[in-house]
């Protein structure tokens, strides 16, 4: 039969524990150290991604030209579904809109195809009955007062 020292077997079985228990620690480290990475990663990627949604900008869509005419109603509901808060106010009587239609709108405070915030307001400049009617007496005014400079013209 052989024989144990039982010293140096409990030395070397408190050595081996040690080296088991700091492994062990070090692996419980990495452990925790890969969380740590991991949570860092996905605070991270979440600041990324609202730093570009928040510079994100959206188109103005066109909602007039001289080769459609698109009602007020129309473009407030285009507008608020692309992200933009309306604002319409009513245009001043301006001999280029005496052939407008009834709540056309003619002009915004910001061109079509602008890149701007998304939820940017927009100003919708639009006409009335009482604008058009307006415009047309300008319109026929000013060409009263073409006829008169023509015909002091034709008098010389």
């Amino acid at each position: 039969m052989a024989k144990f020292n039982i010293k140096a077997t409990t030395k070397t079985v408190d050595a081996v524990a040690g080296l088991v228990g700091s492994v062990g620690n070090v692996a419980t480290g990495l452990v925790a150290l890969a969380g740590t990475a991991v949570a860092l990663y996905e605070l991270i990627s979440a600041a990324i991604a609202k730093a570009k949604e928040k510079n994100a900008l959206d188109e103005v869509p066109e909602i007039y030209s001289p080769n459609y005419h698109l009602k007020l109603k129309a473009a407030k509901r285009w507008l608020k579904k692309a992200g933009f808060k309306v604002e319409p106010i009513i245009a001043q009587p301006n001999v280029a809109l005496a052939d407008c239609l009834d709540l056309e709108v003619v002009d915004t405070n910001i061109k079509p195809g602008q890149k701007v915030n998304p939820g940017t307001r927009i100003v919708v400049v639009y006409v009335t009955t009482k604008v058009i009617e307006d415009s047309r007496k300008l319109f026929m005014e000013s060409q009263r007062q073409k006829a008169e400079i023509e015909q002091k013209k034709a008098e010389k």
